[in-house]
């Protein structure tokens, strides 16, 4: 009865003629689609379109901005900033779109930008939900109100004047009772036990004091029916909102006084952004100016509304560090404060999931999409980074320019830093590719050299033209096909870093290694370059690795970091089609050996690796590690990768941030990123330990 009742709710009551749509009717993960922005006072953007491709571009004279969207989700949250898309046609009729628009040519802005806070009276009652109401379960609001007015009648403070209407009594105040609101037939759903008790309650107090005005039968009788004249679940009067100019910028970071309300971006070009009165009055408003929603009715300024905004979620539960004495404590790590042995140092290294590798298609089904975008897995970033507060940090898969984005964030974390992007072209617009970050604390370490390392320039050098044109045709077109096979402009970059007050050295190595599981030897050679670079560099420091390896616990790359050498005959190296070809690029490599007494950090405090680092709906395994040379290095602890059920604990059914889906069997479908932790991979951090002098220089 529920679900089918929820068919007549009223929706959306109290917004200003041609403004948005209303972001109660939205789903919470902001599944509508950027078709919703529309521009305000004015016919649709398809009838706007149609009427331009009819006129002529030459008759344009002012220029305008055609429409503007929110990208990635419409679902805000506090403290991210929400990314936009403006189309704009210039004075001479041409369009484009950007998410960003320069200046006019004096330097003016040309385009003008109004946030404005939409806050509505009523919220829904279930437990940590922030949306505004659009239903409220009638029986028990009514109980409710006969019950107040026959116990103090004009009790102001509870909204009853105890004059009777259609409802049984009139409210001053529609959010007399609380309890009864929702958003929707989903969290009166999950309300209803409590919801069918505390009716009876009610409706029997009401006959034991004379006024038996209903049975309690007879009230959620009421449930099943569909009378217009006594509907059950709509509202007994309009939810009202209020319009406040927020922020003149041209983007904005909700703030925690934003959470509930959903908010409008008007946006209009400065040449037409006061062709009416109201574009005139809005053009003037000052950020918290109280605005009618007439003026954003009549502005003429193009309009996007989004859903509600919502807090930010709470972070994990803290890890568990792990000693290798045999010692745990539970605690996100203060950096500092907890004081460290002399020669201590902390290790972190991180894949945090390029924005151009986070497809839908790669999305957990149980993840919304505000929990996708990038700038709330920003926030996670920095806020790992400032929990662990490491000393050395390898980021690996951060595109540039997010990287560019970051910067002030990780100066004021204390960190110098480093970036070296992959060797192909942008996805798309400039900075949309990804690479290698590496940071340090500018406090105790000076960077005194950078080396890069491109394994497409590495395959050159071992299938050069000499070979690729060599007059045997055979062996020509295995040194292409080779060639090719090793070239994904995957690369590697080595900070030389002194520490200041010891002048140790110590060479820091971050890399990525290609993805695919059956280019195993391509993995192979681009591990065993950087290993002769390092060698080649490092000289007497000490060497620490932070690397997404792509590679498991049992592949040949693990068997040639951690034992110094591998045999073409591995197993991994043996597997798939093109045997011969595999082979040649093994042979181009050899000898398969390095002399760097390479441990991993994490085997020798565990015992182990652990059981996965990299946690997806399809892949499930350990491919993130931290090295070290054992000769001026000890692992002391590493922070313990949490469980399935630590991960996944939280039951997204009684999640309000997160909507649940399942696949086409109905079964959830669980992977990473989730709402606290960022990227498909787990940041991991270790803490080593410098035991001999033989760092110095």
């Amino acid at each position: 009865a529920i679900q089918q009742t929820a068919q007549h709710t009223q929706r959306g009551r109290g917004r200003p003629k041609g403004v948005g749509s209303g972001a109660s009717d939205g789903v919470m993960n902001g599944a509508r689609s950027d078709t919703d922005c529309e521009k305000v006072g004015v016919e649709s953007d398809r009838d706007s379109a149609a009427a331009s491709a009819a006129a002529p571009a030459a008759t344009s004279t002012v220029a305008e901005v055609l429409r503007v969207q929110f990208l990635a989700t419409r679902v805000p949250v506090a403290n991210c900033e929400l990314c936009t898309f403006v189309v704009l046609r210039n004075a001479k009729g041409d369009t484009r779109g950007a998410a960003r628009h320069g200046p006019n040519p004096d330097g003016s802005a040309q385009i003008c930008y109004r946030w404005v806070r939409v806050q509505r009276l009523l919220k829904c009652a279930s437990h940590g939900c922030v949306r505004s109401a659009t239903m409220q379960f009638v029986p028990l609001y009514l109980a409710h109100g006969l019950s107040l007015a026959a116990n103090a009648r004009g009790n102001s403070a509870n909204g009853i004047s105890g004059e009777q209407n259609g409802l049984g009594f009139k409210s001053r105040s529609a959010h007399a009772f609380e309890p009864t609101l929702f958003c929707g037939a989903e969290h009166l759903q999950r309300g209803w036990p409590k919801l069918r008790e505390a009716t009876r309650v009610q409706w029997e107090s009401l006959a034991e004091q004379g006024r038996p005005d209903r049975s309690f039968d007879d009230a959620l009788e009421q449930v099943a029916q569909l009378e217009q004249n006594d509907p059950c679940f709509v509202l007994p009067r309009e939810n009202e909102r209020s319009y406040e100019v927020i922020s003149r910028n041209s983007t904005y970071a909700p703030t925690a006084e934003d959470v509930g309300s959903t908010l409008y971006l008007l946006v209009q070009h400065v040449e037409s952004a006061s062709r009416t009165s109201a574009g005139l009055e809005l053009l003037r408003a000052e950020v918290g100016q109280a605005l009618d929603a007439d003026v954003l009715a009549r502005s003429a300024w193009a309009t996007a509304e989004s859903d509600v905004v919502i807090p930010f979620p709470e972070p994990p539960a803290p890890r568990v560090e792990l000693s290798l004495e045999g010692s745990m404590s539970v605690r996100g790590r203060s950096g500092r404060a907890n004081g460290r042995a002399t020669g201590a140092l902390y290790a972190m290294t991180f894949n945090v999931l390029a924005e151009i590798y986070s497809s839908a298609m790669q999305r957990p089904q149980s993840l919304a999409d505000w929990a996708f975008a990038w700038p709330f897995r920003a926030k996670c970033l920095l806020r790992e980074l400032a929990q662990y507060d490491a000393d050395v940090v390898c980021l690996q898969e951060l595109q540039a320019d997010h990287y560019e984005a970051l910067l002030p964030a990780l100066t004021a974390l204390g960190y110098g830093f480093s970036f070296k992007a992959k060797t192909r072209e942008d996805m798309g617009t400039a900075g949309r590719i990804d690479g290698c970050a590496t940071l340090y604390k500018s406090s105790r370490f000076r960077k005194l050299d950078e080396i890069t390392v491109e394994f497409d320039a590495v395959a050159l050098l071992l299938f050069d033209d000499q070979r690729c044109t060599s007059q045997d045709l055979g062996e020509s077109s295995r040194a292409i096909q080779a060639r090719k096979r090793l070239t994904h402009g995957n690369v590697a970059l080595l900070q030389l870093l002194e520490e200041r007050s010891s002048r140790r050295r110590l060479l820091l190595a971050n890399t990525h290694l290609f993805w695919d599981p059956h280019y195993a030897e391509v993995k192979l050679a681009q591990a065993l370059s950087l290993m002769r670079v390092i060698e080649r560099r490092c000289g007497d420091a000490a060497v620490l690795i932070g690397a997404d390896l792509n590679s498991t616990p049992d592949s040949a790359v693990y068997e040639l970091l951690s034992s110094g050498a591998v045999t073409s005959r591995h197993a991994e190296l043996q597997k798939g089609a093109g045997k011969a070809l595999k082979a040649e690029i093994v042979a181009a490599v050899e000898p398969l050996e390095h002399n760097l007494e390479l441990a991993s950090a994490y085997a020798a405090v565990q015992g182990e690796e652990p059981a996965f680092t990299n946690y997806t709906p399809t892949f499930q395994g350990t491919l993130d590690y931290i090295w070290y040379s054992a000769r001026h290095f000890r692992a002391v602890s590493c922070f313990a990768v949490p469980s399935e059920g630590e991960l996944f604990d939280a039951d997204d059914s009684s999640n309000p941030l997160v909507h649940p889906h399942g696949n086409k069997r109905g079964v959830p479908v669980r992977g990473l990123p989730n709402v606290q932790w960022p990227s498909d991979h787990l940041p991991m951090v270790a803490q080593l330990e410098f035991i001999s002098e033989r760092g110095l220089q």
